[in-house]
């Protein structure tokens, strides 16, 4: 299975790719595409964040064959 990772972070879609070809999927990461998309982060959650990039990059970029996966973490401190 093919997918795009919704990340602009080299560090993230490496990561992301080394993780998917222990498992054998191809990965579909282009820096190219990606620098030029820009998803509000409006969740309220890191989960929402990151299902809102993953819905944003497959409008904004249009090839339904792919799988869109998207990251987004951060640093909680109480």
């Amino acid at each position: 299975e093919t997918f795009f990772i919704a990340t602009n972070n080299p560090g993230k879609q490496k990561e992301v790719s080394n993780y998917a070809e222990q498992y054998g999927a191809d990965t579909n990461v282009t820096s190219s595409d990606t620098n030029r998309i820009h998803i509000e982060e409006s969740g309220s959650t890191f989960a929402e964040n990151a299902l809102l990039k993953a819905r944003g990059y497959a409008q904004a970029i249009g090839d339904t064959a792919l799988t869109y996966v998207g990251d987004d973490s951060g640093l909680i401190i109480p």
